[in-house]
């Protein structure tokens, strides 16, 4: 049986796993036998792709990724321990994409050679950029981070774990830590971590892949270095040197992701106190229109006392009319109806001439009428 780089297998119950644990398009077998696989796994809605693999062709590795990219099912790619070169491609084809904290992405640009004359090596370097160029739109749509800094990354060769792609939107979920039980010849990258590399006098392997086995197990903590009772930290703060190397595109990108966090929750913050401010508003404007129907009603109070008033006034200039129009000069000789009232109006004026001062003034505000009409009779 031919030795092939992945594996596939359908679980019947609508889903499928696809393990790509080697160098991607070797062995002789290509994508075109990939995705023959592919179809015949059937009617599948869930498929999980398991990536362990340092890379391999990159037109292999193109096609693996749109055939996953348009397959009708719901598509999870997992890093097991690398995902390096091509093989970080297709594990953005994930709907959803999930890495270990201690697995590692690598985006680097597409490297290769050829021989021939001057034009021949141009029209080979013209491809390569065309590759990169392609590489790097699919790292834009399906990371969302700008295109200049995927280029500064894949410039870099540029080495993510987990917890780093997860933060820059390569990774969609970041899960447990797991153990790596074996290494990749380092000879071909240039920043290899040293968690994955195998030593440079180690015997080099018979394939160009190494299968890998991996145990889930807690997270492994770092040796601590041995500290020296003898030595201090210095007191001062060490001025950069100006031969200090510059901060990685990477190291640039995950600050800028944490200030943006922290942006993101003050953003966050001011909303919520624009709320509560938007709100107390709301309430102030709800009291001022319920203080203005008030001050409405109550003028339209005063304006029907002061009617009140003037028709009163009215009513009593007419009454006084129709005593003299009658004749009477003094109360007796009013009807027994009109005495009743004179006799009162008789008694404000006896209290209004025994006032002084504002309190006469205030009471003949109040009974000016019958003080009148009293003042009239005794005329």
């Amino acid at each position: 049986m031919k030795k092939s780089w992945y594996t596939m297998n359908a679980l019947g119950d609508g889903s499928a796993t696809i393990d790509i644990h080697d160098e991607i398009g070797f062995w002789g077998i290509s994508f075109k036998d990939f995705v023959r696989d592919l179809k015949a796994l059937g009617d599948v809605q869930n498929l999980t792709v398991s990536l362990n693999s340092p890379g391999g062709e990159v037109t292999d590795g193109l096609a693996i990724y749109n055939a996953l990219l348009n397959h009708s099912a719901e598509i999870t790619t997992r890093i097991e321990g690398l995902a390096a070169s091509m093989a970080s491609v297709i594990f953005m084809a994930g709907d959803k994409r999930v890495m270990p904290d201690n697995a590692f992405l690598m985006i680097h640009n597409p490297w290769g050679g050829t021989m021939g004359e001057a034009d021949e090596l141009r029209k080979y370097a013209d491809l390569l950029d065309k590759m990169r160029g392609t590489l790097v739109n699919i790292y834009v749509e399906r990371g969302g981070i700008p295109e200049d800094a995927v280029s500064g990354l894949m410039d870099e060769e540029t080495w993510m774990t987990g917890g780093e792609a997860g933060t820059l939107g390569f990774a969609t979920e970041v899960s447990a830590p797991v153990k790596m039980a074996a290494k990749f010849d380092s000879r071909k990258f240039v920043n290899m971590p040293k968690e994955l590399s195998t030593p440079q006098d180690a015997p080099k392997p018979t394939d160009p892949g190494l299968e890998v086995e991996i145990e889930p197990e807690a997270a492994i903590e770092p040796e601590s270095a041995p500290q020296s009772p003898d030595v201090q930290a210095p007191s001062a703060e060490v001025e950069p040197s100006e031969d200090a190397p510059k901060p990685s595109t990477l190291d640039r990108l995950l600050s800028w992701a944490k200030g943006d966090e922290l942006a993101k929750a003050r953003i966050v913050e001011l909303e919520s106190t624009l709320a509560n401010l938007t709100s107390e508003r709301d309430a102030l404007k709800a009291q001022i229109n319920d203080l203005e129907t008030k001050a409405a009603k109550l003028t339209e109070v005063e304006a029907l006392l002061a009617k009140a008033e003037a028709e009163s006034q009215t009513a009593e200039a007419k009454a006084a009319e129709i005593v003299d129009a009658a004749g009477f000069t003094n109360t007796e000789e009013l009807p027994e109806a009109f005495q009743d009232d004179s006799n009162a109006d008789q008694a404000k004026l006896n209290q209004f001439n025994e006032l002084t001062g504002s309190a006469k003034t205030e009471f003949y505000r109040e009974h000016k009428a019958a003080i009148r009409r009293a003042q009239k009779t005794q005329s």
